[in-house]
């Protein structure tokens, strides 16, 4: 990844700043996980994207002021320690901050605290952007927040907000070496499908097929997943988000996967549905193809200028028609008895988080990625079918990024037979 890359995502920043403005970016905290373990460190997404580092302890001051009108940037990183190089290995430098970030200004995160007051006092900064998330009452402060609070007491005059919102609308235009990260996220989920085909068999558990998914994954260079993997086995996949994966894989059922890969913490988001046995029943297979049908119509339909709600609104009816040819309803504008059967969204915008928060009720514009994922949800017959693809909004309409990741029956079956 090129520091350049890093350096124009802070510029976006700072084209939205006023002389006087200022944005501080914490990392995320590390998380306890028992006693002296911890859960592996996720990092705060906005500010991995504006300097690409992937370390706790860390954080990104950006202004404008009378003296740098053009903006100004300064990193601030933990102090080296020999005792912890020795623990846990290499420690993050003055040096390689540079390089990675391209910020030439690197400083100590002991000393945030204090030079940030002197920015707000000297510069006489009077509003402050900080990347604070959302909270719940059962979750303890971040230290972003605790950053937050702390300059709202001593400088009562200072406008904090968060950041969030701002971010979310420059992370939903993906630059062209973005998309090249979530190509490559694609294509390690598309292989892992190819060879999860040929490894599903009737008598195994659903978290060996969740175990299989990671372990292609990791082989192919992703250690991180881009969610917790959906491997839902018969009237389990009428359950949306579950992630239990401990039931037996029964002959004759349908599997379906709702998984993906990252890159670089760029995100594949696929979702597939694998018949046990390389055979379809006569009914799985006529609520997949209906689910398909109304899957490629509806990546046909995105395009720059739609309406979220606009697309919401095809897909109900395009489901209801299906739900009422398969006979479960008997009025296919009927949407009480179509949320029967589906019960959530078309599709989500996508990126370094899996679900972007931008722009759920906006158009479509260039440069968004977005999923489009139908599907119908039997509970009484014990069969639930998602097909999912990400698609990339372009100025011409859309490209399906996972295009070559198998959803033709025919197609599945001849790979699943060899």
């Amino acid at each position: 990844m090129k520091a350049s890359n890093w350096k124009k995502n802070r510029k976006k920043v700072l084209n939205r700043l006023a002389v006087g403005d200022m944005a501080i970016f914490m990392a995320a905290d590390m998380k306890r996980k028992s006693a002296d373990q911890f859960y592996a460190f996720v990092q705060d997404r906005d500010l991995y994207y504006l300097c690409g580092l992937d370390e706790p302890n860390v954080a990104l001051v950006l202004q404008k002021n009378a003296r740098f009108p053009e903006g100004q940037e300064t990193l601030y990183i933990r102090r080296y320690s020999e005792m912890e190089a020795i623990w846990n290995g290499e420690v993050l430098d003055e040096a390689t901050a540079r390089k990675i970030s391209g910020v030439d200004d690197v400083r100590f995160i002991d000393e945030l605290r204090d030079n940030v007051s002197q920015m707000v006092t000297f510069h006489q900064s009077s509003k402050l952007s900080v990347n604070y998330p959302d909270s719940y009452m059962d979750e303890p402060l971040s230290s972003a927040h605790k950053l937050a609070q702390d300059l709202r007491l001593r400088f009562p005059d200072l406008h904090i907000k968060s950041s969030r919102t701002m971010m979310s609308k420059l992370r939903a235009f993906k630059e062209p070496w973005e998309i090249e990260q979530h190509r490559k996220a694609i294509e390690i989920t598309r292989d892992t499908f190819i060879d999860a085909l040929g490894f599903v068999k009737a008598g195994m558990n659903e978290y060996e097929v969740e175990a299989f998914l990671a372990y292609g994954f990791q082989k192919r260079g992703s250690k991180e997943l881009a969610f917790e993997t959906i491997a839902a086995s018969g009237k389990n996949a009428t359950i949306l988000h579950y992630i239990k994966n401990n039931q037996p894989i029964r002959a004759n059922s349908l599997v379906l996967l709702d998984f993906g890969a990252t890159w670089n913490h760029y995100t594949a988001d696929i979702s597939r549905c694998i018949p046990v046995g390389a055979k379809f029943t006569k009914r799985s297979r006529q609520v997949y193809e209906a689910v398909l049908s109304v899957q490629k119509e509806m990546v046909e339909f995105m395009g720059p200028g739609k309406p979220m709600g606009e697309i919401r609104d095809k897909a109900i009816e395009l489901i209801g028609v299906q739900c009422h040819k398969l006979g479960l309803i008997d009025d296919p504008a009927d949407r009480a008895q179509i949320s029967k059967y589906y019960m959530h969204g078309i599709g989500h915008q996508m990126g370094l988080d899996v679900h972007e928060m931008y722009g759920a009720n906006d158009p479509l514009q260039p440069g968004m990625l977005i999923t489009v994922e139908p599907g119908i949800y039997i509970r009484e017959e014990g069969i639930g079918v998602r097909i999912e693809d990400d698609v990339l909004i372009t100025p011409e309409g859309w490209e399906n990024l996972s295009f070559d990741i198998p959803k033709e029956p025919s197609e599945l079956l001849k790979i699943m037979k060899g």
